[in-house]
């Protein structure tokens, strides 16, 4: 089953197989890095500006998100877990909310 979102322009897939929730980073471009950490990078357009934006994850933090769907997980800072859910980059969060 597959929900469907819009937001400003913005259509995002909520739901996927097995009712699990899709992240953005699941559609995202993905490198793994072993050394001098095993990591993550996670690279891809922000859904407002379409300029790249890479969120690095360490594997560790990546494996418990992954069986927890807790996206604190990830040990990540509010931009960065933003763009792992939504694919809002920071740039593209001021854009949305600027205040005039």
């Amino acid at each position: 089953m597959y929900l469907f979102l819009t937001f400003e322009g913005f259509l995002g897939i909520v739901l996927a197989n097995n009712n699990k929730i899709m992240r953005y980073i699941d559609n995202c471009k993905c490198k793994e890095i072993y050394q001098p950490k095993h990591q993550y990078i996670f690279s891809g357009p922000c859904v407002i500006t379409k300029e790249i934006y890479s969120v690095t994850i360490e594997a560790q933090n990546l494996f418990n998100f992954r069986q927890s769907d807790n996206v604190m997980e990830l040990g990540l800072n509010e931009d960065d877990r933003e763009f792992v859910m939504t694919g809002i980059s920071p740039k593209g969060w001021e854009i949305l909310f600027k205040e005039d």
